[in-house]
């Protein structure tokens, strides 16, 4: 079967999920810069509204009973939108997000609603489907049976879970023969070749020591790689894999749920006149499900969307008032039949409350030993001194830092990884650009 010119690069997230594309040209293989575009996904259709992404967010359809299939992505937040009364949902039951760490665990969703949602991988095989029909409408002509296509996946997940992501990829309409898996890790290092600050900080045969650090919605991903430009090399590059660290659930998922119990739950309460212990556990986390992906998320966003403003306008963090503040408005009801009253209103975050939420998020570890210890778990800072020990680096070796995955937006982790170890850091940007600039420069 002959393939496709066009390549595809998916972006399978724990919060957000991408699709890149690429054609091959044969004036790539000696291009610096390897032009990619994103699909654009859309947000809303009645108001024109595109993104870069797609929510990993699975659902029924809770706006009408009697419609068939699933709601995905952006279209489960504009349904609770719609809905002046919207139902708690629960996680594995109605609402499913997350699926991308239960992939490979032999997870099974026994209430699940519908048939189609009882397994991790039914879930991500209707996330990839939504990526692939935003490809085909932005893409006329688009075959995905004959286009080769990349999906990243964190670079410590286990034989399993990467065969599960295959599995639903292959499900979704791709073919088994075409689809390649690489590390999140190597694709934000393929990024950064394909980046014109490159030159800035990589050199024609002396090797810098580099650390990258993926933090996403579901997972720390650290890998530390000696590497330099090589022209002998399809990518472009000359890269010694040095260490990976282990594999750890610890996102920007952790600090939404973190906001939900601290900040978001005291608020419910004082609106709800009752203790959160009052309502039986199957509401507290239908509550909690619902609430920490619709409300909690987009507070911590909102504020740290604030405070990187000020930062850019040459405000320094520490000296922010602490009652620095942003609020949500739910744009209906939620309700439950066992609530005293319907869920509505503002929802307010101060920078005092985020402050505190991110505490045991970045508490550092005396060295590497302790770094593999329990009281470290929640931390983001133990990964780096553990993937640095197995590297044989001490922090002064590193020479780039580089920051990959929507978690990295957070102004807290970048000052603090910043202050720990330096100045030269480079931001995040899509994973699958430079692994297409790759597949562009070996296949052109």
């Amino acid at each position: 079967m002959k393939t496709s010119p066009l390549y595809l690069g998916i972006d399978f997230g724990t919060t957000n999920s991408s699709v890149a594309y690429i054609y091959a040209d044969p004036r790539h293989l000696s291009a610096r810069y390897v032009p990619v575009e994103p699909v654009r996904i859309t947000m809303d259709a009645e108001n024109n509204l595109m993104a870069e992404r797609m929510p990993s967010l699975v659902s029924t359809r809770f706006d009408d009973r009697r419609a068939t299939g699933l709601a995905g992505g952006w279209e489960v937040l504009r349904i609770f939108g719609r809905r002046k009364k919207a139902p708690l949902l629960r996680r594995g039951h109605e609402l499913f997000e997350s699926v991308k760490s239960d992939l490979g665990s032999s997870r099974i969703y026994a209430h699940a609603s519908s048939p189609e949602c009882q397994t991790p991988r039914k879930v991500a095989r209707a996330i990839f489907r939504g990526l692939l029909d935003e490809a085909r409408e932005r893409l006329p002509g688009l075959e995905c049976a004959r286009v080769r296509t990349v999906i990243t996946v964190p670079a410590s997940l286990n034989a399993d879970a990467r065969q599960e992501t295959r599995d639903a990829a292959v499900e979704a309409g791709l073919n088994a023969d075409l689809v390649e898996l690489i590390d999140e890790p190597i694709a934000a290092l393929l990024h950064l070749v394909n980046d014109q600050r490159a030159t800035a900080i990589l050199s024609m045969g002396e090797p810098r020591n580099i650390l990258v650090f993926d933090y996403g919605g579901g997972t720390l991903d650290l890998c530390s790689v000696k590497c330099s430009f090589s022209p002998d090399s399809s990518s472009g590059l000359q890269a010694e894999h040095l260490a990976i660290s282990q594999y750890r659930r610890n996102g920007g998922d952790d600090v939404d749920r973190e906001i939900m119990q601290r900040v978001i739950w005291p608020q419910v309460e004082e609106q709800l006149g009752i203790e959160r212990d009052d309502l039986s556990a199957h509401v507290r986390r239908a509550v909690e499900d619902t609430l920490t992906s619709t409300l909690a998320r987009k507070l911590k966003e909102k504020l740290c969307l604030k405070i990187t403003k000020l930062a850019q306008e040459g405000q320094d963090y520490s000296r922010l008032p602490l009652d620095l503040s942003e609020t949500v408005a739910t744009q209906g009801d939620f309700f439950d039949q066992q609530l005293p009253r319907p869920l509505r209103g503002r929802f307010k975050i101060t920078k005092a409350q985020f402050d505190d939420v991110m505490k045991p998020f970045l508490r550092v570890p005396p060295g590497p030993a302790e770094a593999r210890e329990g009281d470290f778990a929640h931390s983001m800072i133990a990964p780096i001194w553990d993937c640095l020990d197995k590297a044989g680096l001490a922090p002064e070796d590193l020479d780039v830092l580089v920051l990959h995955g929507g978690s990295c937006r957070n102004p807290c982790v970048r000052q603090e990884l910043k202050r720990l170890l330096g100045d030269e850091v480079i931001g995040e940007g899509p994973v699958p650009t430079g692994v297409l600039a790759l597949f562009a420069r070996r296949n052109g």
